[in-house]
C-alpha cells in the first residue's frame, strides 16, 4: 500500500529592496511553533466524538487528540530551528484524494515566499516565509506563514477503509494505522521550505528567480550539472533524472555517510521519477534511502525524529542549534576520552556509531573538563577546562579538533562549575557556578567568552546541581536541584535567570539522578536515575515537572552512565 503525500503552496510574492530598512538583529532562539486551528465547530481539530487517551496522548475527544498530536509535532520542529519570530500554522482536516489502496494524507507549504530582505543570505533567491522572517529578525508577515491540510476521511469506506489515523504520541502505531505525528512532521518540513518552487511541467523558476531550495540540486553527469545554470528545459529532464538528481549542499554531505543506500559518493539522491509526479518530485528524498528518512514521499512507518532534514534546513538558511558534545556541527554527538593518568584527552568525531576522526587536543593532569556547550551561537560545542590548585577556568572555542579561542573566564577555588545550559533561550550556553562553602548559585549568561549577565539564583550547602535540561519544551534550560541528605530533587523550570515553576518531581536516598537528554526525540528533556546499591538505571520520560513514562533499562553496580 503506498501512501503518498504531497505539498500544496498558496503563494504571496512579495520583495524588499535591499537596504530600504534596518531589520532587528536575528538571535538564536529556539523557535515558537503556533498552530491556528481553522476547522469550524463540530469538525476535524473540533470532533467532538469520544476517544480514549491512546500512547500518552490525553485527549478524550478526536479533535483534542488531533491538536495534541499536532503540537507535538511542532514542538518538535520548533526545538530543533532557532528563530526570534513565532512561525503560524493554518491547519485543517478536509476530504483529500483517496482510494481503497491509497490517499493523499496531507498537503502544505508557505503561504507567502520573500527575497531580497534584509538579512537574506542570497541576493535574488525566494525563501519561505518562516525561515526569511528567522532570517531577518522581524516578522515579514503578521498573518499565517504555512497551509496545512489533512485528510478527514481516512479510514471511512472506500478510502483505506481498514486504517485510519493513530494520534498517540509515541511512535507505537498498530500496523493498519497511520502515524499522524509522522505526517505532521513531514508536512510542516515542506512548509519550513523543504520544496523547489520550479514549475515541475515547464521547468521555469519563480518570476525567474532561484529559490533556497534548488541552489542545492544537481543533476550528476549533465552539463551544466547544477540546478540554477539549467535552462528550463534541462530542468524538467533533470527532474526525471532518476538516481540522478543529487542534494549537494555542504551540510547535508557531512553527515551523508549515515546512509547505507541512497547516497552517491558524498551526494544524496532526491526524488525524479519518470514521469514527474506533481506535487512530490524534486521537493523530497529519493525512496531508496536507507534508513528512511522524514522526508520521503511516501508514509514508511512512524518517523519522529528528523535525521536528514536538519542539514538540509542549514544548507538553504536555517539556523540549527548545537546538539550535545557536536564539536564539528554535523549534528551528531562527539565523544570526549581522557587518559587518568596523564589527564590527555583525544575527541572522537562521530558519524552515527562510526569514528570519522580521532584527534589529541590537549590536556594535563592539573586540569580537567568541566563542562562542554555551545558558549558561542555557531552550532558547535565548546570546552571548559578548570585548573585543579588554583580553580581558574578556560574556555575553548572549538571547530571540530581544533581550538579557535582560548580564553580565561576566571574562577577560584571557592567556586566550582555544576551546570551548563541555554538558560535565556538565545541560542548559546550559559554557565552555573556553585560556592563550594555556603552552596549558593550564580549564573552567568554567556555570549562567547563573555559573561554578558551575572546573577545569584539560590541555593545553600543542602542542595545541589544534579542536572539540566529543557524538561518543558520552551527552548530555555531548567535546573534539577538534589536535596543531600534525602535525596528528594526539585525541579526549577527557567526563563533566563527566573524560576517560573519550583516542583518536586521525586527521589530519595537510595537513588541518584544519573543523567538527562531528550530519549524519545520529543523535545523534552528526560531523567535517568541510578540506585545506589544495585547500579540500577530507569528512565523517566518528562513533560514539565511530570513524569509520563517510567521504564527500567538496565545497569548494575560496575558500570555507571556518563553524563
Amino acid at each position: 500500500m503506498t501512501l503518498h503525500r504531497h505539498w500544496l503552496c498558496i503563494f504571496l510574492l512579495a520583495f524588499a529592496l535591499l537596504g530600504i530598512a534596518a531589520a532587528a538583529s536575528p538571535g538564536a532562539h529556539a523557535a515558537t511553533v503556533l498552530v491556528i486551528n481553522n476547522d469550524g465547530a463540530g469538525e476535524g481539530f473540533n470532533d467532538p466524538t469520544a476517544a480514549a487517551p491512546v500512547g500518552g496522548n490525553t485527549g478524550t475527544t478526536i479533535g483534542q487528540q488531533r491538536l495534541i498530536a499536532f503540537q507535538r509535532a511542532a514542538d518538535i520542529w520548533a526545538s530543533r530551528l532557532s528563530s526570534n519570530v513565532t512561525i503560524r500554522v493554518r491547519a485543517q482536516f478536509n476530504p483529500l484524494t483517496c482510494d481503497a489502496s491509497s490517499a493523499i494524507l496531507g498537503s502544505a507549504g508557505p503561504i507567502s515566499v520573500y527575497r531580497d530582505f534584509s538579512g537574506a543570505p542570497v541576493a535574488s533567491t525566494w525563501y519561505a516565509v518562516a525561515l526569511a522572517s528567522a532570517l531577518n529578525g522581524s516578522d515579514l508577515d503578521a498573518g499565517d506563514d504555512i497551509n496545512a491540510t489533512f485528510s478527514s476521511n481516512i479510514g471511512t469506506p472506500g478510502c483505506l477503509s481498514s486504517s485510519g489515523w493513530y494520534y498517540g504520541l509515541d511512535g507505537n502505531t498498530p500496523g493498519n494505522r497511520i502515524d499522524f505525528v509522522s505526517v505532521l512532521l513531514h508536512e510542516l518540513g515542506h512548509g519550513l521550505g523543504f520544496l523547489s518552487l520550479v514549475d515541475l511541467a515547464s521547468g521555469a523558476k519563480l518570476q525567474g528567480f532561484n529559490d533556497a531550495y534548488m541552489r542545492f540540486l544537481e543533476n550528476h553527469g549533465a552539463s551544466p550539472p547544477d540546478y540554477p545554470s539549467m535552462t528550463n528545459a534541462q530542468r524538467v529532464a533533470a527532474s526525471t533524472s532518476t538516481g540522478n538528481l543529487h542534494w549537494t549542499g555542504a551540510n547535508v554531505r557531512a553527515v551523508s555517510g549515515l546512509l547505507t543506500a541512497g547516497a552517491v559518493g558524498d551526494h544524496v539522491r532526491m526524488f525524479a521519477p519518470n514521469p514527474a509526479e506533481s506535487g512530490s518530485s524534486v521537493s523530497h528524498w529519493d525512496t531508496v534511502l536507507v534508513p528512511n528518512q522524514v522526508m520521503e514521499p511516501n508514509y514508511t512507518g512512524p518517523l519522529h525524529n528528523p535525521i536528514l532534514e536538519l542539514p538540509l534546513f542549514k544548507d538553504i538558511g536555517w539556523t540549527v542549534p548545537a546538539r550535545l558534545r557536536d564539536f564539528n556541527g554535523n549534528l551528531m554527538s562527539d565523544i570526549l576520552w581522557r587518559y587518568g593518568p596523564t589527564g590527555s584527552v583525544v575527541m572522537w568525531l562521530m558519524n552515527g556509531t562510526t569514528v570519522t576522526t580521532s584527534a589529541g587536543i590537549g590536556g594535563d593532569a592539573n586540569w580537567t573538563i568541566v563542562g562542554t556547550g555551545d558558549f558561542n551561537g555557531d552550532g558547535k560545542s565548546d570546552i571548559l577546562w578548570r585548573n585543579a590548585s588554583s580553580g581558574g577556568v578556560v574556555m575553548w572555542l572549538m571547530n571540530g579538533t581544533q581550538v579557535t579561542t582560548s580564553a580565561g573566564i576566571g574562577g577560584d577555588a571557592n567556586w566550582t562549575i555544576v551546570g551548563t545550559g541555554d538558560f535565556n533561550g538565545d541560542g548559546k550556553s550559559d554557565i552555573l557556578w556553585r560556592n563550594a562553602s555556603n552552596g549558593s548559585v550564580v549564573m552567568w549568561q554567556m555570549n562567547g567568552t563573555q559573561a554578558t549577565t551575572a546573577a545569584a539564583i539560590g541555593g545553600d550547602a543542602n542542595w545541589t546541581i544534579a542536572g539540566t535540561g529543557d524538561f518543558n519544551g520552551d527552548g530555555n534550560s531548567d535546573i534539577l536541584w538534589s536535596n543531600t541528605s534525602g535525596g528528594s530533587v526539585v525541579m526549577w523550570l527557567m526563563n533566563g535567570t527566573q524560576a517560573t515553576t519550583a516542583a518536586f518531581v521525586g527521589g530519595d536516598a537510595n537513588w541518584a539522578i544519573a543523567g538527562t537528554g531528550d530519549f524519545n526525540g520529543d523535545a523534552k528533556s528526560d531523567i535517568l536515575w541510578r540506585n545506589a546499591s544495585g547500579g540500577g538505571v530507569v528512565m523517566w520520560l518528562m513533560n514539565g515537572t511530570q513524569a509520563t513514562t517510567a521504564a527500567f533499562i538496565g545497569g548494575d553496580a560496575n558500570w555507571i552512565p556518563i553524563r
